[in-house]
């Protein structure tokens, strides 16, 4: 009897069915096992499957392979997450084209509130490490949740200073994890797997190819509500990630340098064409995403205020969540256009006039 959980991980590996397709057909059949034992005019029928991707799925056979696989994982303790399980972490969901399917090892909660990306050369300097030992000093005194990428320079030293101050710490790598790469950093996983782990959506035995990092950034991103680029060339590994919050509506942040530095050359063209927010300290990032408050606002639930003046986006929030009833952040930005860090300083405006209220997990609705 083959389980739910092997089909959903089938569904993934079904050749020409991207994230949206799999979505739509988890969504009209209602389970993975469904998909698969439905009818090609049935699939077909689906919108945006089409012929192809329907016989495909008819004619998979690699159903024991997996289940071998699967018992494999389970016995090591890895554990899956489908895009409809609660443990599905809830920022993916509104990127189109995340995994639906991830694996992790480790103890890690998705969905708390306050995730950063680190991200940066893998030739870090001086400079770039002490950034990452200042920055996270000071952002381990607000719950912050450490997400990179486990590569040389900046990450491994974003995870290394983040296990100093037990902030929940995730690594995403760009291969299967019946293996660490690189090796060195082995000793690292081990100590991140009590408060934090590594995660992948790619199953045993895939290695780190190069095609590999790129994907994988796509998650560093959208697992964050904003992204920190330390040091970075032009081009590279870093400035993908940066592009790709961005592209999320995710806040991206970028630390200076100097201008002859190749090292310092992505972050300054981050900020000098407005992809990117300047940080010198993490105070810049904590105000900007509104995780603490001026000492002079007033606390939230004061009564409503009467004629409110509202500029154009908050009204915009208002129309929109008229319509749409209770929303989450992601959801709201992404349909204004506007980045997550800059909804959160309308909604708290917007809360201070008693209009909207804040619910669990980045929820709003009006009051």
């Amino acid at each position: 009897m083959i389980e739910e959980r092997v089909y959903q991980i089938a569904l993934t590996r079904v050749k020409s069915l991207g994230p949206v397709r799999q979505r739509k057909l988890i969504e009209y059949f209602g389970s993975a096992k469904a998909c698969f034992q439905s009818s090609e005019v049935e699939l077909s029928s689906v919108e945006g499957i089409g012929s192809l991707a329907a016989r495909n799925i008819m004619n998979f056979n690699g159903f024991e392979k997996i289940q071998i696989e699967y018992d494999e994982l389970s016995s090591k303790g890895l554990q899956i997450h489908f895009f409809s399980d609660d443990s599905f972490p809830n920022r993916l969901r509104y990127c189109s084209d995340a995994p639906n399917l991830i694996y992790s090892l480790g103890s890690i909660n998705f969905n708390k509130e306050r995730f950063v990306s680190i991200v940066g050369t893998r030739r870090a300097t001086n400079y770039g490490k002490r950034t990452v030992k200042i920055l996270l000093e000071e952002l381990s005194e607000h719950k912050i949740n450490l997400v990179s990428g486990l590569a040389y320079g900046i990450d491994i030293y974003a995870h290394r200073e983040a296990l100093k101050y037990d902030m929940q710490n995730i690594a995403v790598v760009a291969h299967g994890l019946d293996r660490v790469y690189p090796n060195e950093h082995r000793q690292t996983v081990k100590s991140m797997i009590s408060n934090g782990g590594v995660i992948s959506e790619y199953g045993f035995g895939v290695k780190p190819d190069k095609e590999h990092f790129p994907e994988r950034n796509r998650i560093i991103a959208g697992l964050a509500d904003a992204t920190i680029v330390i040091e970075s060339k032009r081009k590279g590994g870093a400035l993908i990630t940066a592009e790709i919050a961005d592209g999320y509506h995710r806040d991206v942040f970028a630390v200076p340098g100097k201008t002859e530095d190749p090292l310092s050359e992505g972050c300054n063209f981050l900020i000098k064409k407005n992809k990117a927010q300047l940080i010198e300290k993490a105070d810049d990032l904590l105000r900007a995403m509104n995780w603490i408050q001026e000492s002079n606002k007033k606390k939230l639930g004061t009564q409503k205020k009467l004629f409110v003046s509202l500029s154009r986006k908050e009204e915009e929030i208002i129309a929109f969540l008229q319509k749409s009833g209770p929303c989450h952040s992601e959801e709201i930005a992404r349909e204004l256009s506007t980045t997550v860090g800059m909804l959160a300083l309308q909604m708290l405006e917007l809360e201070m006039n008693g209009l909207v209220r804040s619910h669990p997990g980045s929820i709003y609705s009006l009051c």
